[in-house]
């Protein structure tokens, strides 16, 4: 019987350079401190997938509002992936 949907289509995770690229579109309209190392932040984010990626920015922009702060320095970013990778987990832990 068909389904819906007939084929199914997978999206690898995105490189480190994608990543990086990705968390950058995604801070573009934020005030961004000039010392955020976009390299580690991709690094430090190897199985997150675009919407994540974008969590994880929203998550810093957060973070920076809560303290009162006019950009968001590198701390918020890293702060942001443990967020987003915490709750990633707790998702994972739901199915198990």
């Amino acid at each position: 019987m068909p389904s819906r949907f007939d084929r199914k289509i997978e999206f690898p995770l995105p490189n480190e350079v994608a990543r990086r690229r990705i968390l950058e579109i995604h801070s573009k309209k934020m005030q961004v401190s000039s010392e955020i190392n976009y390299d580690e932040l991709a690094r430090s984010t190897e199985d997150m997938n675009g919407a994540q990626l974008k969590a994880v920015t929203v998550e810093a922009g957060m973070l920076a509002l809560r303290r009162g702060a006019r950009e968001l320095v590198h701390n918020d970013f890293v702060e942001g992936i443990t967020v987003v990778q915490t709750k990633k987990a707790s998702a994972l832990d739901y199915f198990l």
